[in-house]
């Protein structure tokens, strides 16, 4: 069965609008938000998983100075209602038409409600105060093969997370994929 869920959400979208090479580019975008939870879902025996009424106030920001260049930046913050706060800044780049990489940063405070540094373990049931640094690199080799790797890394702890390597082949309509994907949690690997 799925569980009744009403929310408002309230927020204001800008876009920032160029012309580039007789199109029309969007150079900047950024949305801002939050959610009032009307009727909040009950999961099972955990109840509802947000005690408050109201979301965390969003702000996503696309920035796209040159066609080759892109910079996201995603934030939120608790300003209704008790919560965490969270920071996501990545960047993509593509500086000829075969090569593209990103690089970034998810940082999570506040969860735990501890204060910052801790070493206590978290009682939420989600996810735990984290500052992830993650990073991805994409080569086409021609029109029909590419190698690509992700890797993550965690901060706090001091260990990779993940680790993916792939050769992918063109399909046209489709992709197929060979891939190595290493997940390392505490000291067991899979």
């Amino acid at each position: 069965s799925i569980t009744d869920w009403k929310i408002l959400r309230l927020g204001v979208r800008n876009r920032l609008l160029t012309r580039r090479d007789t199109g029309t580019f969007s150079w900047l975008e950024m949305d801002t938000f939050f959610d009032n939870r009307i009727e909040k879902p009950q999961i099972g025996s955990f109840g509802s998983l947000d005690p408050g009424s109201f979301s965390n106030l969003f702000n996503r920001i696309r920035w796209s100075p040159l066609p080759w260049m892109q910079i996201n930046l995603g934030t939120q913050t608790p300003v209704f209602d008790e919560g965490f706060s969270e920071v996501n800044l990545d960047s993509t780049f593509q500086p000829n038409r075969d090569f593209t990489f990103s690089v970034g940063n998810r940082h999570i405070s506040g969860v735990s409600g501890l204060p910052a540094g801790s070493t206590a373990v978290s009682n939420n049931l989600q996810f735990q105060d984290s500052d992830l640094l993650y990073g991805s690199a994409r080569l086409r080799i021609n029109d029909d093969w590419a190698i690509s790797a992700q890797e993550s890394f965690e901060m706090r702890t001091k260990q990779p997370l993940y680790q993916r390597y792939s050769i992918d082949r063109t399909l046209r309509s489709w992709i197929a994929s060979l891939s190595l994907l290493i997940f390392e949690r505490n000291s067991q690997n899979d």
